[in-house]
């Protein structure tokens, strides 16, 4: 033992005989240099026993590691027959490889990780270096002062470039301000402004939360806990530590927003919140407490469902593949359900006679928003006799689902459906996480039975500058785990007040149009200007479809360009060439739409569309309004315009022009992370999922007959007016009021751009009067 120590010791010793003290001053400055990657790995990860607890603990064993592993690289390194200083290689290759293995945990491939992390600890090495010089140096020489200067610009710079944009670069910087609760508003037609009602917030739980006592025994209402051993079969030993659960007997707890005070004592329409996944003990659930308190305000009973223990755990990754997460969120939220529904029909609890359960809304983000879709047809989804087992045995009649950055996981290897009820999708073009639109495929999945007598409204908006992480209060922008979060480009999105706003905005309306009828909301799903005085300064592209649209041309199943879809025919005039496409994402994978492109190399063209008598139900008689998709493809800078005509069989003829609505949206561009040499970070994080892209967005338009060009005053009971489709005849006057459909012959949609141009179009049809 004593001649092991003693070898160790003249080692140690040769490893340091050529290090001078500028060594040791490079050597701080490139573990300064490294702090911040390690500050970001323990940012990253969340073990249960606090944050803090959590960046201490991996900071400091990063640290210990890297000494240890300097000192043995320089040892080992002393033992060849050079001279160099061993101590500053050895440390330099330890804090390497910590941070490149840090990085590489985070989603940034090997190369990339390397080289960022040579990157930052050459700049400590310059500048601590010549810091050291400066100080110590003889003279302030030229050279050294080059030298130092170049150094602590690099240092600065690296930094400076990493965490510059920390605090956003808002598009707006003022966001709409709101009335509080109980407060008459500026604006009483404002949704995302405090309504009438005082809003009691308390929390439910199973009282089996060893660490959060609103759950336990704080909680207003004990609940009891479920088994969902049916649908999980991997729970491991780090959710059974936290959570004190298992399977078996899973918690229904829940953060309660419920209204009083206000014009009625209920019941009131449910509103329930599943969140997505996130690191499982850093809480979820809290994050949209400016959703529960502005709806409760508003006469809404809405909850926040804990799902934290099926989140991700830092010890052991996520709980089943990600159909089965789904199923068990989806599975979650119809537990909670249920268990209001019995405690509403019982006294002596705050949910007594207040849950009005035949007006229900699910509202999820990301993974909690397709489960919310699940969940309302849950089980009609899992019929077959093998999930007899799951299901619920019981019809909860869901009403709506709003999904806020949504995923589209296969379920039981099939695509979710969607029918028969209210949908609302909202999407931004800077998600770095679902960075795929992949709500946009189930926007497309959601349909309406022919023949219904109650009214259904599907809409969806894209936002510029919205990420994933700003919808919840807590995750803020978070998309990737810490330190590569750092490496997003902040430049480009909303502040997270100017996100949840849109978010207050268009949850409230829809709430109102889906569960109260109301329909002072419906022209802002139309077309989003509509509620531009409430919204902030930034890209809108909206989608909107009804249950009382019928498809002319959709180019889905059997539709076939020129022939159409019997007795639909299409022709195009002029210069066009004509094509069916499957529409796809930034990607180029599908997006399970297909729509027309039509392409025309002189200044404009035709597509004309042939309707013969008896397209619609012979006992439907009268329509509102014609609809129509498009999206500018044109790579030409100019001016697009839009014309559409209707002719009927009697030969007369009606015009509309689209230049005073929602502008034909070109792609949106979307550089999700900071500029580096040679598009490294792009080619690396996320296997390069994050590079600059385009998205092609579709806009709706919805031409009523009954237009008659701008709104006048701003009517007192819903959002301001914006102009409408203006229909002309041919002899340049008002069209009249359209009551026979039928009596339409051929639709022609010409498009002009000088120099010709590229445009995708979608969902022809004409949405019928009630």
């Amino acid at each position: 033992m004593e001649r092991a120590i003693g070898m160790l010791s003249r080692i140690t010793e040769h490893a340091e005989r050529n290090d001078r003290p500028v060594h040791w001053c490079a050597q701080l400055f490139m573990l300064l240099a490294a702090s911040p990657f390690f500050i970001g790995a323990g940012l990253s990860i969340s073990s249960g026993l606090g944050r803090l607890a959590d960046v201490t603990l991996l900071v400091s064993l990063i640290w210990v590691g890297c000494r240890f592993g300097g000192w043995l690289i320089a040892g080992l390194l002393s033992l060849l027959p050079v001279r160099l200083p061993f101590r500053l290689i050895g440390s330099g290759i330890a804090l390497h490889v910590a941070v490149t293995v840090i990085l590489q945990q985070t989603e940034v491939s090997a190369a990339g990780a390397a080289t960022l992390a040579g990157t930052s600890l050459l700049a400590g090495y310059l500048a601590g270096s010549g810091c050291w010089l400066l100080i110590h140096g003889r003279g302030f020489r030229p050279a050294i002062i080059g030298y130092a200067g170049t150094g602590a610009a690099s240092f600065l710079l690296f930094f400076a470039w990493m965490f510059g944009d920390a605090a956003y670069a808002v598009i707006s910087a003022d966001g709409p301000e709101t009335a509080k609760a109980g407060a008459p508003a500026a604006n009483e037609a404002d949704p995302s402004a405090f309504g009438p009602w005082r809003v009691q917030t308390f929390t439910y739980g199973s009282g089996v939360d060893p660490y959060r006592s609103e759950y336990a025994e704080e909680a207003a209402v004990r609940t009891g806990t479920v088994d969902g051993s049916a649908l999980i079969d991997d729970w491991g030993w780090s959710r059974s530590w936290l959570w004190d659960a298992d399977p078996t007997a899973l918690p229904l707890n829940g953060r309660v927003w419920m209204p009083y005070g206000g014009p009625d004592e209920g019941p009131y329409p449910l509103v329930l919140i599943m969140h997505g996944n996130h690191q499982m003990a850093d809480y979820s659930d809290e994050g949209y407490a400016y959703l529960g308190e502005l709806l409760a305000s508003r006469g809404y009973l809405a909850v926040s469902v804990d799902a934290n223990f099926l989140n991700h755990s830092t010890w052991e990754g996520n709980l089943g593949d990600n159909g089965q997460n789904i199923a068990v969120r989806a599975w979650l939220l119809l537990q909670h359900l249920r268990e209001i529904d019995s405690l509403s029909q019982t006294s002596g609890n705050p949910f007594s006679g207040k849950a009005d359960m035949e007006r229900i809304a699910l509202i999820g983000h990301s993974r909690g928003g397709q489960a919310a879709v699940l969940a309302a047809g849950f089980d009609d989804f899992f019929a077959g006799e093998r999930h007899a087992d799951i299901r619920i045995g019981y019809d909860f009649g869901i009403d709506a689902v709003i999904a806020l950055a949504p995923t589209d996981f296969p379920v039981d290897d099939r695509s979710v459906p969607a029918a028969n009820v209210h949908y609302l999708l909202l999407q931004g073009s800077n998600d770095a996480d679902v960075t795929n639109y992949s709500g946009d495929r189930q926007f497309g999945r959601v349909s309406y039975d022919s023949g219904l007598d109650r009214f259904f409204v599907k809409a969806s908006l894209y936002i510029g500058g919205a990420n994933h992480g700003q919808f919840n209060d807590d995750w803020e922008r978070r998309d990737v785990a810490y330190p590569t979060a750092w490496l997003l480009n902040g430049n480009q999105l909303l502040s997270g007040e100017e996100q949840r706003q849109i978010a207050k905005v268009y949850v409230s309306a829809f709430l109102d149009t889906a569960l109260r009828g109301s329909d002072r909301y419906l022209p802002m799903f139309r077309d989003y200007r509509h509620a531009l005085d409430w919204l902030p300064d930034t890209l809108f592209i909206s989608r909107y479809a009804d249950s009382r649209f019928v498809p002319l041309a959709d180019f889905e199943d059997a539709f076939h360009l020129l022939s159409g879809r019997n007795p639909v025919t299409v022709d195009v005039l002029g210069s066009g060439r004509w094509q069916e496409l499957e529409l796809s994402n930034r990607y180029g994978d599908s997006r399970h739409n297909h729509v027309a492109q039509l392409e025309w190399t002189g200044d404009e063209a035709t597509v004309a569309i042939g309707v013969p008598q008896g397209v619609l139900p012979g006992d439907i008689r009268e329509a509102e309004a014609l609809g129509i998709a498009l999206a500018d493809l044109s790579a030409e800078e100019g001016e697009l315009e839009v014309v559409i005509e209707l002719e009927t069989r009697d030969g007369e003829v009606f015009r509309t022009d689209l230049d005073d609505l929602a502008p034909v949206p070109g792609p949106v561009e979307t550089c999700f992370l900071k500029p580096f040499p040679g598009d490294l970070l792009e080619e690396t994080v996320k296997g390069g999922e994050l590079e600059t892209s385009r998205e092609t967005v579709l806009q709706s338009y919805y031409l009523s007959f009954d237009g008659d060009g701008p709104a006048e005053e701003e009517p007192a009971d819903g959002p301001a007016g914006h102009p409408d489709a203006s229909w002309r005849s041919d002899e340049g006057g008002p069209a009249p009021e359209w009551d026979a459909p039928v009596d339409i012959g051929e639709i022609r949609i010409t498009v002009e751009k000088e120099g010709g141009g590229t445009v995708l179009i979608d969902d022809i049809g004409l949405y019928l009067a009630e």
